[in-house]
């Protein structure tokens, strides 16, 4: 029984420890997107709000998004990776914030 309730609390840190990564990992990889941007961290405002309509058009129209002037998007790799972006729970914003990310950077390669 006791061996039981230990298995439980590590699992239970070790899952905590997972979800804390996954923030930090996104909050980078944001905070990354905004110096590509050219905006200062604390105006990162703009960048959630980008990241917001790239995400859920990613998730819900991935076609909506080669037709938007917002994301002009020309790269076939980065193309091929929108496409191909699928929902799998938890990692899905992990996920998406590197195809985020991998967007940013085709962009300031661009100007």
């Amino acid at each position: 029984m006791i061996y039981l309730k230990i298995k439980l609390k590590i699992k239970k840190f070790s899952n905590n420890l997972r979800e804390k990564w996954i923030r930090l990992s996104v909050r980078r990889l944001l905070n990354e997107c905004c110096y590509l941007n050219g905006s200062q961290p604390t105006l990162i405002h703009r960048t959630l709000h980008k990241f917001n309509t790239f995400y859920s058009w990613v998730i819900f129209h991935p076609e909506k998004i080669f037709e938007d002037k917002l994301f002009p998007i020309t790269d076939e790799v980065l193309i091929e990776k929108i496409q191909n972006f699928q929902y799998d729970g938890k990692k899905t914003i992990l996920r998406a914030t590197q195809l985020f990310y991998d967007y940013c950077k085709v962009i300031e390669e661009k100007l």
